[in-house]
């Protein structure tokens, strides 16, 4: 006797995991920026696309409106002109299609909490008279732990006082939105001064 083959088809490609989805408000509040990974599948063939629309309010009656996607292979997209300080969150919805399936997340959020701007760019540092320098930050990597921190300020410059003659200098800046909603950018890239001020 033969032994038994195996049970049910093996050829059939695997539905795909549930997609890993993370919002982010960097232009708030012109929009909210989302985008997804899938883990990866031992058997998965074939393309996955994605569907991604998104609805004000957690109900289920409440009328859903695309995710601005680039095109259907596209693992983030884009919402457009939030409703700023709504007590009702988004519901985000992305559906990954797949040849086995399709599997779906769900990611509610309120944009105010999400927002996290870019980080400064282009932080220059000057010496001036009195032993001070001077910041400037034309655009509104962590620092050591024992950086001395300065602010928050609600400015695009700032004068640091006192400082050591013949001393190297290096500052980083991070951005918070004006509503202090959110959480703070990444650190910028550090500027570096070196000071020969007078003695």
């Amino acid at each position: 006797m033969d032994p038994p083959g195996p049970e049910g088809p093996t050829d059939l490609p695997a539905a795909p995991a549930q997609p890993r989805v993370h919002c982010q408000a960097f232009r708030y509040p012109l929009a909210v920026d989302c985008s997804w990974t899938l883990p990866p599948a031992a058997d998965s063939t074939g393309p996955t696309s994605f569907i991604a629309t998104y609805r004000l309010g957690v109900a289920a009656h409440g009328e859903s409106q695309p995710c601005l996607q680039q095109k259907p292979e596209a693992t983030s997209c884009s919402i457009p002109d939030i409703q700023m300080f709504s007590m009702v969150p988004y519901m985000l919805n992305v559906t990954a299609v797949h040849p086995g399936g399709v599997s779906s997340s769900f990611v509610p959020f309120v944009p105010e909490h999400i927002i996290k701007p870019d980080p400064p760019e282009e932080v220059r540092l000057s010496p001036l008279p009195g032993q001070q320098l001077g910041g400037h930050l034309p655009d509104p990597t962590d620092p050591p732990s024992f950086c001395p921190q300065v602010g928050p300020i609600e400015a695009t410059s700032f004068t640091l006082r006192a400082v050591r003659p013949r001393a190297r200098y290096h500052i980083q800046v991070a951005a918070q939105d004006l509503t202090d909603y959110g959480e703070l950018s990444d650190w910028s890239l550090p500027a570096t001064v070196s000071v020969t001020l007078g003695k």
